[in-house]
This record gives C-alpha cells, sequence and structure tokens, in this order.
C-alpha cells in the first residue's frame, strides 16, 4: 500500500475511536446530587454519645431502638447511673474502651440491660472496672451474649442477668465467652437455664458472696478456669454439661450440681470443702479430685433417695474427710452407683476410699492406704480391683467380693459373714486373688 493511503486509513480509524469514546457534552436536566455511598452506608453503626443516644435520668446513654452501637471513647458513670441502658435488642461494641465509675463515687452498673422477652443482646470488645456492677439486668435479660469483656475489681456481681432464682427466673439462654474476671467481691456470672460459659477465667471471684459461677438448668460449661475463689466455685442446675474445667483452690466446694450432671475432664483441687457435691444420677469421667477439705466427691441427694452415679477413669487423692460417700437421713453410702477404672489414694487415718450402703459396683479399681470400701448394706458387687495398705471392711452381708488382690497390710474384714469372699485374714503375707480361696 502507498505510504500517503495508509497514513489517511490511519487518521480515520484514530477518528471514528475519538467519536466512539467521546461522552455526551449536554450536562444532564437538575441540580447536582452524590452517587457514591453515603456515611451510614460505609459505617451503618450508630455511635454512643450524648447527641444519637442520649441518656435520661439514671443513665449516660440509653438505647431505645434497634441496631449496632459501638463506644468513641472511655466512659467514666456518674453517681446513681448507669453507663449504658439497654431497651431493645441490639449489639454493643464497646471498641477496645473501658467504662468504670468516676472518680471514687458509689456509681450504678456499667451496662443494665431491661429488655422484652424476645430481644436479642451482645456486648462485646472491651473491659468494665472499679465499678459497683458491671452487665446487670433489670427486668428481662434472655438471649445475651457477651463476648471478650475483662471485669476487674468489680464490687457486686460482674454478669447477673436474672432477677429471680437461677433455675427459675429470668437470664435464660445466655451466653459468655472468652470473658476474664479478676478480683470481683460477687460473683462473676449469674445466669438462668440454657446458658453457656466457654473459654472463661474467673480468678479471685466471689469473694464476699455468691459463687464463683452459678447458671441454671440444661446449661454447659467448657474449658475453663476457675482460681481461688472465696466461695463455692461452680454451682449448676439440672441436666448441666461441664468439660475440661479446672477449679483450684475455692473457699468452698468446687462444682455443686443438682441431678443428671454430666463432668468429664474435669480437674477440683484444695477447695475448702467437698470436690463434688452432686445429686441423683451423675455422670463423671476422665477427672482428678485432689487434696480437697471435704469428700472427693459427695453424693447426698435426701432421705432414702438413689445416688445413681457412674464414675469412670477418675483419680481420688488424700481429700480429708474420705474420697466418695452419701449420707440418706440417717443412712451413710453410696447407693446403685458404679465405680470403674478408678484410682483411690488416701493419706493415713481412717478415712474411707469409697462408702457404699447397697447395690453398687466397684471394678478394676485401685485403693492405696487406710479404708479402702466400707460397704453398710448388701448386693455390693467389689471384682478386678486391687486393694495395696487398704483394708476392706464388709459391714452387710450379701456382697459379692471376688477376683481383687491384696497387699501389703491390706485386710478383708468380714463382720456381717455371708459374703461371697475367704475366711478374714489379719496377716496377708502376699498378694492373693480370693476367687482361688
Amino acid at each position: 500500500m502507498h505510504t500517503r493511503t495508509l497514513r489517511a486509513a490511519l487518521v480515520a480509524v484514530a477518528a471514528t475511536c475519538a467519536t466512539a469514546l467521546a461522552g455526551p457534552l449536554t450536562p444532564p436536566v437538575g441540580a447536582p446530587a452524590p452517587t457514591g455511598k453515603t456515611l451510614t452506608h460505609v459505617e451503618p453503626r450508630i455511635a454512643l454519645t450524648a447527641d444519637k443516644t442520649p441518656g435520661d435520668a439514671d443513665s449516660v446513654f440509653k438505647i431505645t431502638e434497634l441496631g449496632s452501637y459501638y463506644l468513641t471513647d472511655n466512659l467514666r458513670v456518674p453517681e446513681g447511673f448507669a453507663g449504658i441502658e439497654i431497651e431493645q435488642g441490639c449489639t454493643v461494641d464497646l471498641n477496645g474502651f473501658n467504662i468504670q465509675r468516676d472518680a471514687n463515687i458509689t456509681a450504678g452498673p456499667a451496662i443494665r440491660i431491661d429488655t422484652n422477652a424476645n430481644a436479642t443482646v451482645r456486648i462485646f470488645n472491651g473491659s468494665i472496672r472499679l465499678i459497683p456492677s458491671g452487665i446487670v439486668a433489670d427486668g428481662i435479660a434472655d438471649r445475651v451474649t457477651i463476648e471478650h469483656v475483662a471485669f476487674t475489681n468489680i464490687f457486686g456481681n460482674a454478669i447477673k442477668l436474672t432477677t429471680g432464682t437461677t433455675t427459675g427466673g429470668t437470664g435464660i439462654a445466655a451466653v459468655v465467652r472468652n470473658c476474664q474476671f479478676d478480683e470481683i467481691d460477687g460473683s462473676a456470672i449469674v445466669a438462668g437455664n440454657r446458658a453457656t460459659v466457654e473459654g472463661v477465667l474467673a480468678n479471685s471471684c466471689g469473694l464476699v458472696s455468691g459463687s464463683a459461677i452459678e447458671i441454671g438448668t440444661t446449661s454447659r460449661v467448657t474449658d475453663t478456669i476457675i482460681w481461688r475463689c472465696g466461695n463455692d466455685a461452680l454451682t449448676v442446675g439440672n441436666q448441666v454439661t461441664i468439660s475440661r474445667v479446672q477449679i483450684e483452690g475455692p473457699g468452698g466446694a468446687g462444682i455443686i450440681a443438682e441431678n443428671r450432671a454430666r463432668i468429664s475432664d474435669a480437674v477440683v483441687i484444695v477447695a475448702g470443702s467437698d470436690g463434688l457435691r452432686l445429686k441423683q444420677s451423675a455422670v463423671v469421667s476422665d477427672s482428678i479430685l485432689v487434696l480437697n477439705g471435704g469428700f472427693g466427691a459427695d453424693l447426698s441427694v435426701g432421705t432414702n433417695s438413689p445416688s445413681l452415679a457412674s464414675f469412670t477413669n477418675c483419680q481420688f487423692v488424700a481429700n480429708a474427710a474420705g474420697e466418695v460417700t452419701a449420707s440418706f437421713g440417717t443412712q451413710v453410702g453410696v447407693r446403685r452407683s458404679t465405680f470403674r477404672d478408678c484410682y483411690f489414694f488416701q493419706d493415713s487415718g481412717g478415712a474411707i476410699g469409697v462408702h457404699v450402703l447397697d447395690g453398687s459396683r466397684i471394678e478394676r479399681c485401685h485403693f492405696i492406704n487406710s479404708i479402702a470400701v466400707q460397704t453398710e448394706s448388701s448386693q455390693n458387687t467389689i471384682i478386678d480391683s486391687s486393694f495395696s495398705n487398704a483394708n476392706v471392711v464388709l459391714n452387710g452381708s450379701g456382697n459379692f467380693f471376688t477376683k481383687n488382690t491384696l497387699g501389703g497390710t491390706a485386710t478383708l474384714i468380714d463382720n456381717a459373714g455371708s459374703n461371697f469372699a475367704p475366711t478374714p485374714t489379719s496377716t496377708p503375707t502376699n498378694a492373693w486373688d480370693n476367687i482361688d480361696q
């Protein structure tokens, strides 16, 4: 192609492209208007400020509309006020800030919740300290979730979501997750039925009153540490599941549970009273009860009520009053319960490893020192277990004692007779299998 012809063709193409890319030159009708996102679209949350969430006669900020809210600064609560009052379902991001009382005055709670039964409240990401009470209910506070909040030096309860009893009041379906509590005069957590407590560290709680944690029936406690609380560590209602919980040094009992508790991977050490205080039909597995001031486990449930407990792969070590017992009016001893693959070690003295009444089974257990098992009635089975320097005392008749070994100074004492066991030997010379006697 001739050079002049090629140049003309390129110019024509460029002109065509320029025409195609050019926009209309006539401006649109009307005043200019924004075309981007508004600030509400960019940040849909509402700041907790005096102009957007003004308080009233007893609150600094008040939430009356559904929505998502956040703190913009540390909040100091003045005399007679709550920091934040919540009357509607909402999400409150503390935004890493702190809520505490103003100077040395009495102040009110950091957050007060008074919602209707259908509301859902979530509070997270901040700290509450040096204040009479933390997050509390003043009415209905069901379905409240509290996550990643640190509570320090609270003079009353850190979290209290029920206005009645934990099993019959409000505060239903609460969730407290990944929170930390330090130096709490009252309880760290008080909530109603169907509560979830997960990933909590409670240090020095219940110093003046209340258990460190109190929750209602059909609840769950997991991955939690309770350390050096002033009273009982964990108090729960019926049908509660407790797993991976470590309790050390409470002033009272370690775990107090109503009927049908399910406890696994729990450790209770150096409690001032019983390690476990359980009622009917408890199931306990893979747990350790050590050096507690009362019993390792006390299954007392009332006059003539069955224990119906099950212990599997648990260790009971040097609990001051004895390892496992129960009382039913004037009767003493665990009833219709099972112990499998458990280890019992006692200091010297008259403490009893397992004190049974009737209908219980002890299988593949190991006892060291003192009185290993004492039966008060009949129909108990003790089988495939070992006793080292640990006596077996059969005060009742009709018990089945077989395939067990005794060592050291261990003695089988058959006070009642009519038990399936060899003639008692006061000084056995070596371990023996009594089924062959």
